[in-house]
């Protein structure tokens, strides 16, 4: 019998340090506030039966003693974390009755939460550890376990809770389990497992395993639409499938030859791909990381959580998908020991690797089997901890209760009814999966929505249906003219024009243009600058029946021409002083207004409308808008879609006959349609703007005032500098009685300062793409309104759907892409079938036969019913391997103080040189600091989504529309060094202009690296042969590499007088990259071709005391020299680098071919007791059996495009070259003389036609690949792995990370570079390779 309830433990031990799992959750408790409660855990295990309450404590106590990681202290000195074994003796166990409490369940959970939340269970509280026993029924106990994760994990409790049950059992029985002894493993051995696998190979493939699938750094796909960082309470949702339907869900997952779980993890990455269109989904698995009998039998910290990575597309089969699922667990549980902060140190991720981390699928069994005297228990989680997001916990206890699904999420992120509405339809998907009657189905297939969520997001399809006229737009114009035919229809200027006036000058004209062949389905160009003429010419035109087509005379004459030859007009309507702005030879002939007698001479007949038959559906106008292909696309809207517009405007917003509108907005932009028509059709006066007006806040103003405007209309980027404009409002006061903003996104800044400077002037939000007509969805802006502005809802006869990427509707809430149907759609484009049938596709919500129009726009619908505008589905650029949204980052931007408008681009102002720039405009006087701007967005955004420069504008350029022009956005500013000297000399001046020419830099100092400034190895080879010739020197790009600034350049120069010979020679087998400094020098080993000019790149991400030596082929300066084996090339560049280092410690790298010879070179140093401190080898294999078996039938050109990406790490120094050199004798020598000019390499080296010496080289170097067969090294081994194929090529099978585990003895440690093979000395890829090789060298040091 056990003698009192204390059973002791070792007793206090020395320091020890944490476990890896330990030391990671006490690294990132580091960046988290005080009151955290991130890795507070918690469960309770319901005991069905009666429980004697001292002997439970006995039992507990005992057990607790017995385990180890339970009596832990936690500490840190210094920043260094330990633990110490410190018996824990005196804590409580509260035992509560609450039998007599309402709801005893109720509030045993509430005492349970409240314990977990506010406890003591902080990092370092000795005990880390919570426990009670509260009573909820006669025969119904609770066992409370509450502990902070470094302590414990869900195992732990499993283990801790069999040995309590095995002693608790014992004592009733009155049997004596093993007094003295432990079934447990001891914290020692926890600790000793650790460092074991950490020093093992498996470590290394586990590394190498997470690096490949992981190396890009991928951004996990969210459901909430912002991430956080702020604590949260956690919300939770819990459903359940019946007994019957789990039953179903296990015959399905059988049935798919997996388990239920991953039915459960198909599911939610299902999910996911449908409500955020994303193909690349992330999810988290935690994992036990227990994976053997020892690691199985200690209760200590060894849980792991690991990514899944899965592909899901709207055509893939659900069998598909649950395979490829099956696949991926099955490969992640293989290789789970391997800790997230380690594959975060890896990838340089920032906290703690969390960012990669997509929402958690955590699969719970609780299928206890122990029993506390024959009372059998059940699990039920509390909580894992703060949900960062979303997470998904699945029950299965096996005992016919059915599953359970938990939906956990962040508060700050997630409502409690969307949480709810997320629940049901993730349920609702679980039972559609476990149907497989047909095998065929495919994900896009399903449907999420319930009936009544798909009626309330869909809409009916009469929702928006109102009578229109059916008339045209001639017709309206008439009947308004025969209405009011004295009031004041037009003023421009001096002229004025009665509705009667106008109406006989348009016919007049119409009369004319008819003659000259204009008619329905024909197309008439009008090229005039906004004029009373330009108005009467689009009347006269659309009496013709033509479509009038606009034509800017401020485009350039190359797009004009390219308009006029698409559309092909019957003529063009312009004026003599017009005319010159349009092609010479467009093949269309002209009328000229001004020769034409438009004054009539009281032939009533003459001023009568044509008797011209329009139907509807001819078009009123085409207006060519940007292609995504560059070349512009014509939309022909018919008369039925201006209309249905018109009326709408008119019902919604009414203009009336004492109303004026100005006419300011580009004829050639859709909005001037609203513009040129509404006032015409309504009784109102339509005052027209001069030319150019429009960018003028200034006149704007002042115009309103003069001409009395009640109505204008803005894009938001043209109102936000009209709401700047000093005096505006007080010009504008009580003369304005309505706007309207349109044709890009409206910000709620400029919505609230609208409203601010114009109290009571309504502002309405219109939204519409041109295929729609002028706006499908209007949203009036009220004051004080929060978050973005909506688009709002349909106008009359329309519809609009968010929608996923299988074409199924999105819940609301859920971003989507806009679709819009009803009676404004476009006809389509002209001339353009192909693309009309894309962008124009059947609406299989709408009547049989109708259509719908694909925008492009993201957007989601809120619960309200408005849908907001989100952005664009072509807004994603791709940078250095990640993903970015412009809109995401101008949307930070724009969040700032002191920021009025903001965009952002990414530029590559130099040849592969790609950087994100954003764009900021001032609120105030004072321009924004763009220090502080990057600090600010920071703290909001992932690091490859802070802009690298910031440019600072007076104003964001506009296009004639007034949008955006992001072509027009300058480049920014690289600055040379601030506070470096000026050049002294006139050598110094030449050097510094020859530098900034060179490199694109303004302002180089002679204290300005030429590496650092962007240089690399065919700039500096152009920069040697340039400053030959300007100084008459001889300079050679081993000068440029030891001597990197001006100032050490031309003391180089100056002291060395004439150089000597081998000065002129940057093909030495071994070339000083940089010959200076302290350190052991990292000898880089070339790559097929022999160039080593690539390694330059490396120089800025190393120490500037790290001397760097290329080593390159002999047969660069022997042309007849080419070496036999790869063994002999090791030994001849073992003799050439003891000429500089005669004695290791050796570090050594090579790319490609050159990472081979560099292994051969490490295996014979050691065989010779030498160090080899250092092996780092860049995406090379030991297999290359089948390695280009044949070479390929290429010609000279392509060969040399083959040895440019060797030399400059596939950064080909002129871009154009290759493309302006076609295949053939004829472009080949003057491309090989560029070539020499701007290399630098002696023309000996490419002479030939079929081969050449260069050629040579490389060939014999791919001989010699196939042929070699490594040793084993004795040490460990970095590897750079190429993440992405070579395009065009597929990559060999043997190429692989492990393939090297048989030649090297140490760990193989992999970093995947998201890029192909021929782009590894890129500067991206240098971006990840240098400060890897840098920290290798630096713990080298030790």
């Amino acid at each position: 019998m056990l003698s009192g309830g204390n059973v002791q433990p070792a007793i206090p031990a020395a320091r020890q340090p944490l476990s890896t799992g330990q030391s990671e959750i006490w690294f990132i408790e580091q960046l988290e506030p005080p009151e955290s409660t991130t890795f507070r855990v918690g469960e309770y295990l319901e005991i069905q039966g009666p429980i004697d309450t001292e002997l439970f404590e006995r039992a507990l106590r005992r057990a607790v003693a017995e385990a180890e990681p339970y009596n832990i202290r936690v500490g840190e000195d210094d920043g260094e974390p330990w633990q110490i074994l410190d018996p824990v003796t005196d804590w409580e166990l509260p035992k509560l009755d609450l039998t007599v409490e309402d709801d005893p369940w109720a509030a045993a959970e509430r005492w349970m939460k409240n314990d977990l939340a506010t406890g003591a269970l902080k990092l370092g509280d000795h005990p880390a550890f919570s426990f009670a026993l509260l009573q909820v029924e006669a025969e119904r106990f609770l066992w409370y376990q509450g502990t902070h994760h470094i302590v414990s994990d869900a195992g732990s409790a499993a283990l801790l809770g069999r040995r309590t049950a095995e002693v608790y059992t014992a004592l009733t029985e009155g049997t004596d389990p093993a007094e003295g002894e432990t079934v447990f493993g001891s914290l020692r051995a926890m600790l000793d497992q650790d460092a074991e696998y950490r020093a093992s190979p498996d470590f290394a493939k586990d590394r190498a395993y997470w690096l490949e699938h992981f190396g890009d750094s991928p951004r996990p796909a969210r459901l909430s639409t912002h991430p956080t960082r702020e604590l949260s309470t956690v919300l939770r949702q819990t459903a359940y499938l019946t007994e019957d339907e789990a039953v179903e869900l296990r015959a399905a997952a059988r049935k798919y030859a997996t388990h239920w779980s991953a039915m459960i993890i198909a599911a939610t990455a299902l999910y996911l791909h449908r409500l955020t269109g994303k193909s690349d989904i992330i999810l988290t698995l935690p994992v036990s990381g227990r994976t053997d009998a020892t690691s199985r039998s200690i209760p200590g910290m060894f849980a792991n959580v690991v990514p899944l990575r899965i592909q899901v597309r709207a055509d893939m089969r659900i069998r598909e998908l649950v395979r490829q699922i099956s696949r991926e667990v099955r490969q992640a549980l293989r290789h789970q020991r391997y800790r997230r902060i380690d594959l975060a140190r890896d990838l340089r991720l920032p906290d703690g690797g969390n960012g990669l981390l997509g929402p958690h699928v955590n699969i719970m069994t609780y299928d206890y089997d122990f029993h506390f005297a024959g009372h059998r228990v059940r699990g039920h989680n509390l909580s894992n901890g703060t949900v960062e997001d979303l997470s998904i916990m699945g029950y299965d206890r096996s005992d016919g209760t059915g599953v359970r699904i938990d939906l956990n999420a962040n508060s700050n992120l997630y409502t409690e009814d969307a949480l709810i509405a997320h629940r049901e339809r993730y349920l609702g998907l679980l039972r559609t999966l476990s149907d497989t009657s047909d095998m065929q189905r495919t994900v896009g297939s399903l449907e999420l929505l319930s009936a009544e969520e798909r009626r309330r997001v869909l809409g009916a399809p009469g929702d928006t249906a109102h009578p229109t006229s059916g008339a045209t737009l001639p017709e309206l114009l008439a009947a308004q003219a025969a209405r009011t035919p004295d009031a004041q229809a037009l003023v421009c200027d001096d002229t004025v024009l009665s509705y009667a006036e106008l109406d006989r000058a348009a016919n007049r004209l119409a009369r004319v243009l008819i003659a000259r062949g204009a008619g329905p389905e024909r197309t008439v160009g009008v090229a005039l600058p906004r004029s009373a003429d330009l108005v009467i010419a689009l009347v006269a035109a659309l009496k013709t029946g033509a479509a009038y087509l606009p034509l800017d005379l401020d485009y350039p004459a190359e797009r004009l021409a390219y308009v006029l030859g698409d559309a092909a007009p019957a003529l063009v309507v312009t004026r003599a002083d017009s005319a010159g702005a349009l092609p010479a030879r467009s093949g269309v002939g002209r009328l000229l207004l001004d020769v034409v007698d438009l004054t009539g001479t009281g032939d009533a007949a003459g001023d009568s409308a044509p008797a011209v038959a329009i139907d509807p559906e001819h078009p009123a106008y085409i207006i060519y808008t940007s292609g995504s292909t560059g070349r512009p696309k014509g939309v022909l809207v018919p008369h039925r879609a201006v209309t249905n517009s018109m009326e709408w405007l008119q019902g919604a917003y009414g203009l009336a006959p004492g109303d004026r509108m100005l006419q300011k907005t580009p004829a050639g932009f859709d909005a001037s349609v609203c513009e040129f028509f509404w006032p015409l059709l309504s009784g109102a006066t339509l005052v027209v703007a001069r030319p150019g007006g429009h960018k003028d806040p200034a006149y704007l103003a002042r115009t309103v005032r003069e001409e009395g405007i009640t109505a204008l209309q803005f894009v938001p980027s043209m109102l936000q500098a009209f709401l700047a404009e000093p005096g505006a409002a007080d010009a504008c006061a009580g003369v304005l009685r309505r706007a309207s903003s349109g044709g890009e996104a409206l910000p709620r800044e400029t919505a609230e300062r609208f409203h601010e400077r114009f109290p009571g002037v309504p502002l309405n939000n219109l939204y519409g793409p041109t295929e729609t007509t002028i706006q499908i969805a209007h949203h009036p802006s009220a004051a004080g309104g929060e978050g973005p502005v909506p688009i709002g809802r349909p106008v009359w006869n329309t519809r609009m759907y968010v929608l996923d990427t299988a074409l199924k509707p999105c819940p609301a809430g859920v971003t989507g892409e806009l679709y819009v149907s009803g009676a404004q759609l476009a006809r389509g484009y002209l001339n353009r079938a192909a693309l009309t049938a894309e962008r124009f596709v059947a609406d299989p919500y709408g009547p049989p036969g109708t259509r719908m129009y694909r925008t492009g726009d993201l957007a989601r619908l809120r619960p309200d019913g408005d849908v907001e505008y989100v952005g664009r589905t072509d807004g994603q650029v791709q940078l250095r391997g990640f993903r970015v949204e412009l809109g995401e980052v101008e949307a930070a931007l724009r969040a700032l103080p002191r920021v009025a408008g903001a965009a952002a681009a990414v530029r590559a102002d130099r040849p592969g040189d790609q950087r994100l720039i954003g764009y900021v405009t001032a609120a105030g006087d004072n321009p924004p600091d763009t220090a502080a701007v990057r600090e600010a967005l920071g703290e909001v955004l992932p690091e490859h989504m802070v802009p690298s420069a910031f440019v600072v504008l007076d104003a964001l350029p506009l296009d004639a529309n007034g949008k955006l022009n992001r072509a027009e956005l300058p480049a920014p500013s690289f600055e040379a060094t601030t506070g470096g000297r000026a050049p002294r000399t006139p050598r110094e001046e030449t050097l510094c202009a020859l530098f900034g020419e060179v490199l694109g830099v303004d302002g180089v100092t002679i204290d300005d690296d030429f590496f650092l400034l962007g240089g690399h190895s065919l700039l500096a080879s152009k920069l040697a042969s340039q400053a030959r010739s300007a100084l008459a020197a001889e300079l050679s790009m081993r000068d440029l590499f030891e001597a990197p600034t001006v100032a050490r350049l031309v003391a180089r120069l100056d002291g060395a007088g004439p150089a000597p010979a081998h000065g002129q020679q940057p093909l030495d087998i071994l070339l000083p990259l940089r010959g200076e400094g302290a350190r052991p020098p990292l000898f880089c080993v070339h790559p097929g071709g022999g160039l080593g000019w690539s390694y330059a790149g490396l120089l800025r991400h190393l120490a500037p005391d790290q001397p760097v030596y290329a080593l390159q082929a002999r047969g660069l300066t022997k042309p007849d020299v080419l070496p036999a084996s790869v063994e002999e090339m090791a030994a001849d560049y073992l003799e050439q680098i003891r000429t500089v280092q005669p004695t290791g410690p050796y570090h050594l790298l090579g790319w490609s071919f050159g990472g081979l010879i560099a292994h051969a070179m490490a295996t014979r140093l050691q065989e010779r007791g030498e160090e080899v401190a250092t092996l780092a080898v860049v995406d090379a294999y030991p297999d290359n059996a089948q390695a280009l078996p044949d070479a390929p039938e290429l010609s000279k050109r392509q060969w040399l495009g083959v040895l440019l990406d060797d030399i400059g790490g596939g950064d080909i120094f002129a871009p154009g070259w290759l493309e302006a050199h076609p295949d053939g004798a004829d472009g080949t020598a003057d491309l090989v003389a560029d070539l020499c000019r701007e290399t630098g390499l002696p023309p000996r080296l490419l002479e030939g036609e079929t081969s050449f010496p260069l050629l040579d080289i490389l060939l014999n170097d791919q001989e010699l690949m196939r042929k070699f067969a490594p040793e084993r090294f004795q040490g460990d081994m970095l590897l750079f792995r190429a993440v992405r194929e070579i395009p065009g090529y597929r990559r060999d099978p043997l190429h692989v990370a492990d393939a090297w585990l048989s030649f090297v003895d140490g760990a193989l440690v992999v970093h995947g570079v998201p890029d192909h093979h021929y782009r590894m000395m890129r500067e991206e890829s240098l971006d990840r390779i240098g400060p890897a090789v840098a920290a290798a060298l630096d713990r080298a040091r030790g």
